[in-house]
């Protein structure tokens, strides 16, 4: 079956559809779409051997209806520009991605679905820039499986206008609003592995004709989420393979929980940042942060535009953080950071308490008053970012925009 530009190759209403192992659906681009499904409590099942191949700036399914689910058992799908594998608006539906996913371009969405999305096959949207692997809306919930890995590459940042930045993403969730759509959340997990970065190294020149050299990733993001009422867990690891990189960013009273490891993951990195956590936003470590970089931070707190509404940081895990200038944490006067623990000491401050209890393996001390000249590391720029979406059918595939400044 061969579909020519912004067509629909099948389109159900009612009734369960399956794309046998014999299938073949070629799809054009400007919003095609592979399956199409408006109905109530349907089965879309892609078996393996079936193929689909989705061009720029189409769709491969997409469930409008309630209570369906979508199965993609395909051997493997390989996309180029703007594409989304499974879009779904469906909050009581399910998406089960057993497909590898692998991008060659920029600007894709793996799973861009509300509802229950298990993710249980690996996604290397490693190319280009602006890619996002997996995103959660209205109050869904996705889960990236064990063992499986997410990998997104590059982000554009700096442009004069931030709507043209785009910023690769290996997990969202929630989107903090506008004029035209409200503000909703999401929630995902991360059971497996995300890389920000794909680790390879490139040679560049500067604008005064000297090369460098840099890792494929910088500005990108492993797991993000605002607003509210969404949760962000890692169970997994988080690899940091880029300078400007963040492991988690929470924004605008999102709950972040790491029970498993963010750490750096090459040599001469600089500014990468653990967690950010902003705007009355909170991260509770029970995990492992472990940075070696130059100016690294582990965990980072922030306000909002007029510097208020500081994010809290509850950390009961591990900080290792290494590298010239690196702090285990940066908190705001305005912040409250309620446990610190390094290298067996352990500093816990009750919300509002103006003392902390101090122990060293266990052991209760009093502290002594020392004092330096050496300069207070300065804070890292960290603004507004959101998920974009247009719900005017034709715009689905936006990336992150209004983070103005990378980290």
């Amino acid at each position: 079956m061969t579909i020519g530009n912004k067509g629909k190759g099948i389109l159900s209403t009612g009734g369960d559809v399956t794309l046998t192992s014999n299938s073949v659906i070629t799809l054009g681009e400007n919003e095609a779409i592979g399956v199409y499904t408006k109905g109530t409590g349907n089965t879309i099942t892609a078996d393996a051997g079936s193929k689909l191949s989705i061009g720029n700036s189409s769709y491969g399914f997409i469930n409008e209806g309630s209570g369906n689910k979508i199965i993609s058992n395909m051997t493997s799908q390989s996309v180029g520009d703007n594409t989304v594998f499974v879009f779904s608006r469906d909050t009581s539906g399910t998406v089960i991605n057993n497909t590898p996913l692998t991008s060659t371009g920029s600007l894709n969405y793996g799973l861009y679905s509300s509802g229950t999305v298990t993710n249980n096959a690996n996604i290397n949207y490693g190319s280009g820039i602006g890619n996002v692997g997996i995103y959660s809306t209205n109050g869904g919930t996705a889960v990236n499986s064990t063992g499986v890995t997410i990998t997104v590459g590059e982000s554009s940042v700096g442009n004069a206008d931030p709507k043209e930045n785009k910023y690769a993403i290996g997990m969202a969730a929630g989107y903090f609003g506008d004029a035209t759509t409200p503000a909703y959340t999401g929630n995902i997990v991360n059971n497996g592995i995300i890389n920000v970065g794909t680790g390879t190294k490139v040679t560049e020149t500067r604008s005064d004709g000297t090369p460098f050299e840099r890792y494929i990733g910088e500005n990108s993001i492993g797991m993000y989420g605002t607003e509210s009422g969404t949760k962000v867990t890692n169970n997994g690891t988080i690899n940091l393979n880029a300078s400007n990189t963040t492991g988690m960013y929470l924004d605008n009273g999102a709950y972040g929980i790491n029970n498993g490891i963010i750490k750096s993951n090459r040599t001469g990195l600089k500014k990468v940042v653990g967690v950010v956590v902003k705007n009355g936003s909170t991260i509770e470590n029970n995990g492992t942060i472990e940075i070696n970089a130059s100016e690294a931070v582990g965990l980072l707190a922030k306000g909002n535009a007029a510097g208020k509404n500081i994010g809290k940081i509850k950390n009961y895990g591990t900080l290792k953080i290494t590298g010239s200038g690196a702090q285990d944490s940066q908190v705001p006067q305005e912040g409250q950071e309620i446990a610190k623990d390094m290298a067996g000491i352990k500093i816990h401050a009750p919300a509002g308490s103006s003392t902390a209890t101090i122990t060293v393996n266990g052991v209760p001390v009093v502290p002594e008053l020392a004092t330096t000249t050496g300069e207070e590391y300065k804070p890292m720029e960290v603004s507004t970012i959101g998920m974009y979406i247009d719900t005017s059918n034709k715009r689905f595939t936006t990336p992150v925009e209004r983070l103005e400044k990378s980290i």
